[in-house]
């Protein structure tokens, strides 16, 4: 888990304990929960994406390499 999630995560969990120790009323904190949960989620999808297009990089680089020299690699 990065260190950004980590830290969203680490937020939500500060935000429910202040709300149960406080007198915050129940949609403020849930308010507060829902916009930490929503840059986790983009947190997250953003992670996902930048693992697939370093996937995908890798395979074109992978193919660009056997058409270049086919006999010097190894299939998928």
């Amino acid at each position: 888990m990065n260190s950004k999630a980590k830290e969203l995560l680490i937020n939500i969990c500060a935000e429910i304990k202040e709300a149960v120790l406080s007198n915050d009323s129940f949609q403020t904190t849930l308010s507060k929960i829902d916009q930490l949960h929503a840059a986790l989620q983009n947190e997250t999808t953003n992670k996902i994406a930048a693992t697939e297009n370093c996937v995908n990089a890798s395979i074109d680089d992978q193919t660009k390499l056997q058409h270049e020299r086919p006999e010097k690699t190894r299939s998928l």
